[in-house]
């Protein structure tokens, strides 16, 4: 297990980096672990089965951070649970780290720089370790 996250519900997100697991979601009301993983047929699924990083932001939103992009978890009626992607405009996919700023935005590092998506837009600019600049 390379992330571990506590949400402020209470459950409890792990995934895994090196051996392609997917992610686990512990609820520890019911005491069931639920598995959720890549399925190239749903595009609502994972973007990949290594799991890099976790991040609940100030609103409650729970991010997923895997080798092939950023993924938004989207609880839906009966507490189903499929993902949205934000890979496409990423150049360099991995998300290393998350971190939220105080308007909202979320900050993703990668190898090839650093990433600030707006989830209100979905609009995607970078920072280029070798700019400097912030650039859509």
């Amino acid at each position: 297990t390379s992330a571990v996250l506590e949400d402020r519900s209470g459950r409890v997100w792990a995934g895994s980096e090196w051996n392609g697991g997917g992610l686990d979601l512990l609820d520890p009301a019911s005491g069931k672990f639920r598995h959720f993983r890549h399925d190239p047929a749903d595009p609502r699924s994972l973007a990949d089965d290594n799991i890099a990083s976790l991040h609940e932001d100030a609103q409650g939103r729970i991010w997923v951070g895997t080798a092939k992009g950023l993924n938004l978890v989207e609880v839906g009626a009966g507490g189903k649970i499929s993902f949205r992607s934000y890979a496409a405009p990423m150049r360099a996919p991995k998300i290393l780290a998350i971190r939220h700023d105080q308007q909202g935005n979320l900050w993703c590092s990668t190898i090839a720089g650093l990433y600030r998506l707006d989830p209100a837009s979905g609009r995607m600019a970078v920072k280029s370790p070798q700019s400097g600049q912030l650039y859509s």
